[in-house]
């Protein structure tokens, strides 16, 4: 939820000031490795197992949020290598995404090789209210963590008038000033996000079973690893 609230805020921050819709797009590039993780998720957890599939997926957004504290105001633009239509940014909202994806299929078939299978339903959708209310409560706190460290930085700006005595209500320097508050807040955010997905990473490691039979091994379709 963090990457999914923040990345294009970061977007229109830096690189898309004018454009709500291509700092959406910028999501993109996240979001259309989920389903391919989920997939991947999915064929490998029979032969890795829930821990390794969920851990280690839980382990690249960790390590992609990390990547993502360390962006600058151009790092969503920059070329690499001369190609105009490659950015730094691209390998790390695709693995971001890619991992994301890993973890969703071990954690639910998990719950739902737990409970008998008349309970399948009710197991699916607790899994998924679950999933919503962590997204939720956690993007409430690391906003409101990063909007602390946003006013705490931009009360030490200096004044606007101070920097553009003729204009001060259009002063590019003290513009960018905000936008620089703006990216170190999203930084804050990222390496909280990070936090979570480490946490997270270490749940699903510890916790995680295999279902408690081959009957609902094979049920779900996976193996008993």
């Amino acid at each position: 939820m963090a990457a999914l609230v923040d990345i294009p805020v970061f977007a229109r921050a830096t690189v898309d000031p004018d454009s709500q819709v291509a700092a959406a797009l910028v999501l993109a590039r996240l979001l259309v490795a989920v389903p391919i993780g989920a997939i991947a998720g999915g064929l490998l957890v029979g032969v890795l197992g829930y821990r390794v599939v969920a851990g280690a997926g839980l382990l690249l957004t960790a390590a992609m949020f990390v990547v993502m504290s360390g962006w600058t105001a151009t790092t969503l633009n920059d070329p690499v290598g001369g190609a105009a239509w490659l950015h730094p940014s691209d390998p790390a909202l695709a693995a971001c995404g890619l991992g994301f994806g890993l973890s969703v299929v071990p954690v639910t078939a998990a719950i739902l090789g737990a409970v008998p299978a008349r309970l399948h339903g009710v197991a699916a959708s607790l899994t998924v209210a679950a999933r919503m209310i962590g997204m939720l409560a956690g993007l409430s706190v690391l906003t409101a963590v990063g909007l602390r460290r946003f006013y705490s930085v931009q009360a030490m700006l200096p004044n606007p008038a101070s920097l553009c005595p003729r204009t001060p209500l259009n002063c590019p320097a003290y513009n960018s000033l905000e936008t620089g508050a703006i990216i170190d807040e999203l930084h804050v955010i990222f390496i909280g996000a990070a936090v979570c997905a480490l946490i997270a990473a270490a749940v699903a490691i510890a916790l995680l079973r295999a279902p408690r039979d081959r009957a609902a091994a094979r049920v779900l379709g996976l193996g008993v690893a």
